[in-house]
């Protein structure tokens, strides 16, 4: 049985292999392919974790998940219609390095790497590996103190980055294993491979482009241009200003790994007015509660809420919004509307990550089709 998905913030592809042996027993007269949301598992998942015996079943409308406690349950959810993802096979990619390390020493440097910053960095240097992280006045920099084996291919030094909270998500599964294989390669996602007994195979594949990486200076921010960001983890950010009613500095929010080094998801939230700055701290505004309070009780009117303002506050959002409703645009021909229109308006031009930005933002607000926005997301990054 294959599982195949993809996180809602692209970041982590997924790609689960479990065996016959897996299962006690296992049927399975025909091939069958199907989507599911797993995000309505959570409603659930609780309930099976105590279970004697989970039993999967697949009919022609929906898989049902069995559980054997006291009692019986049975759980089911039904087949997505259409696939919003419709993922295609993870690209092979050939990497030059790689490290095999004992699942618990594993854990320990990644949970160690954490407390400094929310990305780590993993490096293989001839028959080395290593785990850093660094913040401000801090770093971190750790090395199992075996490795089962290593490889490095081409000899030179290679290295990627990594967002800790989607390696942590998996601590319980790494734990479970034995063995953690690390994949590096120039320019490539890490690979992280979990060989469960003889049972299956876990295969993760984790972006390796640094959030706050970006081809340009920091004298290139002069207060007209999109903040850089990756509009996701914007709720995060709000939700955490909840739990400080008087504000909090900057700095803290940075360190927490709320905030870039150029302020951007601050700047974000102040031009959507979902915060405000009041004596140097950032906190909610009146629009930053009604987000959180939506937020934590109906998504569907969360991300309306978003989009009337992000229709409402950001210019460049309600110029690209109202060319994508004429008519279909290829990348190239959609950035050159956009500035087209603007440039009519006397307002200044957005470039190419602005377009990213905005992009992103109607992707969350689910305004815009996954599907399109991936490749106009992708295009415009080629370009």
């Amino acid at each position: 049985m294959r599982v195949r998905s993809i996180d809602p913030d692209d970041f982590c592809y997924v790609d689960l292999l479990l065996r016959k042996s897996f299962f006690d027993p296992y049927e399975t007269p025909t091939k069958s392919s199907f989507g599911i949301d797993v995000s309505k598992f959570s409603k659930f998942l609780p309930s099976l974790a105590s279970a004697q015996a989970i039993s999967m079943i697949v009919d022609e409308n929906g898989l049902v998940l069995e559980a054997v406690r006291d009692w019986v349950m049975q759980f089911k959810v039904n087949f997505l219609e259409q696939d919003p993802y419709d993922l295609p096979e993870p690209k092979k990619f050939k990497y030059e390095a790689f490290a095999e390390i004992s699942s618990k020493e594993f854990s320990k440097l990644v949970n160690t790497a954490s407390t400094i910053s929310s990305e780590l960095t993993f490096k293989i240097d001839g028959k080395h590996f290593t785990i850093s992280a660094g913040s401000g006045d801090y770093s971190f920099s750790g090395k199992p103190s075996k490795l089962a084996s290593v490889e490095n291919a081409g000899g030179q030094s290679v290295s990627a980055s990594a967002i800790a909270s989607y390696i942590k998500t998996l601590g319980g599964l790494i734990n479970k294993c034995e063995k953690v294989v690390v994949r590096l390669g120039n320019d490539k996602p890490i690979r992280l491979d979990l060989r469960y007994q003889d049972k299956g195979v876990f295969s993760f594949l984790l972006s390796h482009k640094r959030k706050g990486a970006h081809a340009y200076g920091a004298s290139d921010r002069d207060g007209t241009s999109l903040p850089r960001l990756t509009v996701t983890k914007l709720p995060e950010l709000l939700l955490y200003l909840t739990t400080c009613p008087h504000g909090e500095e900057t700095r803290f929010l940075q360190e927490a790994g709320l905030e870039t080094s150029g302020g951007d998801y601050s700047r974000m939230a102040q031009e959507l007015h979902l915060a405000e700055r009041s004596e140097g701290k950032l906190k909610l505004s009146k629009n930053g509660e009604v987000f959180v309070n939506l937020m934590q009780n109906d998504q569907k009117q969360t991300k309306s809420f978003l989009h009337g303002l992000a229709f409402s506050k950001i210019k460049s959002y309600k110029v690209m919004m109202n060319c994508m409703k004429k008519r279909a645009f290829t990348p190239e021909e959609l950035f050159l509307e956009i500035n087209k229109r603007r440039n009519e308006m006397s307002d200044h031009a957005i470039d190419k990550q602005d377009l990213s930005t905005l992009l992103g933002l109607a992707m969350w607000c689910g305004v815009l089709d996954k599907k399109l926005a991936l490749y106009y997301l992708r295009r415009s990054d080629e370009k």
